[in-house]
């Protein structure tokens, strides 16, 4: 036994002594560093050195310096990048033995000056996207081919130490090409990028308008190039002097001088410009027409006198419809017949509503549908993969059934020429189905593609009583969504623990101002009548409300969320004490109820608390709120996210609801659709925020 262990112990000693050895050999007596053919170099030229070492059996592992990082740098791979003529020492050393090095002395220095620089162009046109390679030519062929560039606008174009540039965004930038060794040789190019969305340019006509309050004229469009389907936008400087909608119908509202834009909704560099004088002529004393009835065939015209006195007076004149829709009548008589139907037209001096006239207009057509009906709920929800063929009928009997089938997003749910729609991928879609007779008629409805782990099925703004427990089932739903997608986010290490909570926490503050269902006993007004819609805002008994109601302005105060509006007995629970009922004897001094509005919604989400600087928080602050912080990345957006649009409107972000992400969901206190005057959630499309000028805004601790 003792012969064996003695027999294994001298195996380890001479395995010991060898493994030693061998670590004495990996650690070189020198070291020679390897330059290939030149030791010289022009400024931001590289060259990759590399080294021998003695013996050969030693490590060639080395570290590097560079002693004059002014002249030449040198990375951990022995790569050498020259920077500005001088002479430089490189060394190498041993990687575990300092002592032990190799050295070599190199020279940058420019080639002789050429003597002439061209470009094949000065002028370059290239679409978003494309790119291109700069070959500059040079004399004499031996003198100095280094070049340096410069983009004058880097977000339109950029162009790298080769030379290749990269067309990113619409607009005209110049690329400058410069002979480093004679600064004096310099050319530029032109460079345009364009946008296969954008067209090139967008007449108007007619180029100027002048009107009379209450006027409206149509401005027609001249796309170039005539081929192109361009997504535009109308505007008005001044909507006080005219307003413009988005056909290009421009209304006169009042006295005074504005312009009317068209342009591209990807920029404002393309756009036409149409000057607008409003002024009143001659007050009108009387007014009455030749004609109390007439009947036009669908799409033709006809003309009524419009007789006033005095003879010159001017053309102030508005109309009111009792059946919209059926025909329009300009300030002249002119009559155009929209659709079947019959309407009476009361014809008054805008000036002087008590001076009008009236004018029954009977449009005939025996095929144009009056209405239309479909055998579909309003808002289908299918997963991927199911089918359905809603039937679509329109009335009256006997008028035309042929339609056109459309889908706003046919990669979610598409729809073929007879009506099968087919869902694809997570999202919503909007599907129409227009009369091919009478295009003013149609249904449209929203299918929703829902997948099994989070919802799209977005709860009723208002139901009745029956509807409360449902309802209340779907806000949670999407409440347990956006949680969902902001723990996949931890999950996968893409937030920290802390900033998961404290999203989480934010959502659910949200959502416990949404999550309050009330109703009121007796019509409660909305807090502004000119902002009320005609009373469609108003609160009205048998309606059972989701979420705090909207307020914002004058005496208002903005600042509940539910626990100090119950803590206030501003509501009361109802008997069977599922819902609240407004506590009218509990109002302010005003008269008004207490609410919240889009600003302080997300700042109490947020803080528990509306104020700020020792303000109320406004749309205008959120923007500037050093809380958070500007992005202009829709792709990274996270549940608490909010998108601001200076002092307009403000909602947070909770979860995407399709795969590309170009659809999510938001939820809002108050917004832009008709009739909202609580909280609700939705599904828009995030583009169409920042087409409208919305900010993104991260909370700092992201």
């Amino acid at each position: 036994m003792q012969k064996k262990f003695r027999y294994i112990f001298s195996l380890a000693a001479l395995l010991f002594l060898f493994c030693f050895f061998i670590a004495l050999a990996e650690t070189p007596k020198k070291i020679v560093i390897l330059s290939g053919e030149t030791d010289a170099l022009q400024p931001t030229e590289t060259l990759a050195l590399s080294v021998s070492v003695e013996p050969e059996t030693a490590s060639s592992l080395v570290t590097w310096e560079s002693l004059d990082e002014r002249v030449a740098t040198i990375d951990e791979n022995g790569v050498v990048t020259a920077k500005r003529p001088g002479s430089v020492y490189i060394r190498a050393y041993a990687k575990d033995n300092k002592s032990v090095r190799g050295q070599i002395r190199l020279t940058v220095r420019y080639l002789k000056a050429p003597a002439s620089l061209s470009l094949p162009f000065n002028e370059y046109t290239l679409y978003v996207g494309d790119s291109f390679l700069i070959a500059p030519v040079i004399e004499p062929i031996d003198a100095s081919r280094i070049i340096q560039y410069a983009s004058s606008d880097p977000s339109i174009a950029s162009v790298d130490e080769t030379g290749a540039v990269a067309a990113l965004s619409y607009g005209q930038c110049t690329i400058t090409v410069k002979s480093a060794a004679n600064p004096k040789l310099t050319e530029r190019i032109l460079l345009t990028v364009k946008d296969p969305r954008i067209p090139d340019k967008i007449i108007a006509h007619p180029s100027y308008l002048r009107l009379e309050p209450s006027n409206f004229r149509d401005v027609s469009l001249l796309i170039l190039p005539e081929t192109m389907n361009a997504e535009l936008v109308w505007s008005s400087n001044n909507e006080d002097v005219a307003a413009v909608d988005q056909n290009g119908r421009v209304t006169a509202m009042g006295e005074g001088e504005c312009t009317i834009f068209c342009q591209s909704v990807h920029t404002n560099q393309v756009c036409a410009k149409i000057p607008v004088t409003v002024k009143y002529g001659k007050e009108i004393r009387s007014l009455s027409l030749d004609e109390h009835e007439i009947k036009i065939p669908r799409h033709e015209t006809a003309s009524v006198a419009i007789e006033k006195t005095p003879a010159d007076a001017g053309n102030a004149i508005a109309c009111t419809y009792s059946n919209p829709g059926i025909c329009e009548m300009d300030e002249y008589g002119t009559i155009k017949a929209l659709r079947r139907g019959e309407t009476i037209v009361r014809v008054y001096s805008f000036e002087n509503p008590d001076l009008f006239d009236e004018i029954k207009v009977i449009v005939e057509d025996d095929l144009s549908p009056l209405s239309a009906v479909s055998d579909i709920s309003l808002k289908p929800v299918l997963k991927p993969g199911e089918t359905v063929a809603p039937v679509i009928t329109f009335l009256p009997e006997g008028a035309s059934q042929p339609c056109t089938w459309t889908s706003t997003n046919p990669e979610i749910a598409s729809v073929d020429e007879h009506g099968v729609i087919y869902a694809h991928s997570p999202g919503v879609s909007k599907i129409r189905a227009v009369n091919k007779y009478e295009t003013a008629v149609f249904v449209e409805f929203y299918v929703t593609v829902e997948p099994d782990e989070y919802t799209l099925v977005m709860p009723e703004r208002r139901t009745d009583k029956s509807g409360l427990e449902e309802n209340m089932r779907l806000i949670d739903n999407v409440r347990q969504s956006a949680q969902k997608m902001l723990l996949k986010e931890y999950e996968a290490g893409e937030i920290a623990l802390e900033e998961y909570e404290r999203r989480s926490e934010v959502v659910d503050s949200a959502f416990e101002m949404y999550a309050f269902p009330w109703m009121v006993e007796a019509v409660q007004r909305y807090w502004n009548d000119d902002n009320s819609e005609n009373g469609a805002k108003d609160f009205k008994p048998g309606i059972m409300y989701y979420g705090l109601p909207y307020i914002s302005g004058g005496n208002s105060d903005r600042t509940y969320d539910v626990k100090r509006a119950l803590e206030q007995e501003r509501y009361l629970p109802s008997s069977d004490g599922d819902y609240y009922i407004f506590n009218r004897n509990h109002e302010l001094n005003n008269g008004l109820y207490v609410g919240s509005d889009c600003s302080s919604f997300v700042s109490l989400a947020y803080f528990g608390n509306v104020m700020y600087n020792g303000e109320k928080v406004k749309t205008s602050t959120l923007y500037y709120d050093n809380r958070f912080i500007t992005t202009d990345d829709p792709e990274n957006l996270l549940a608490g996210d909010i998108l601001v649009r200076h002092s307009i409107h403000v909602v947070m972000f909770l979860y995407w609801a399709d795969e590309a992400h170009t659809q999510a969901v938001f939820i809002e206190q108050g917004g832009s659709e008709d009739a909202i005057n609580t909280i609700s959630t939705s599904v828009y499309t995030v583009s169409d925020y920042m087409n409208k000028y919305y900010h993104i805004r991260t909370p700092f601790y992201r």
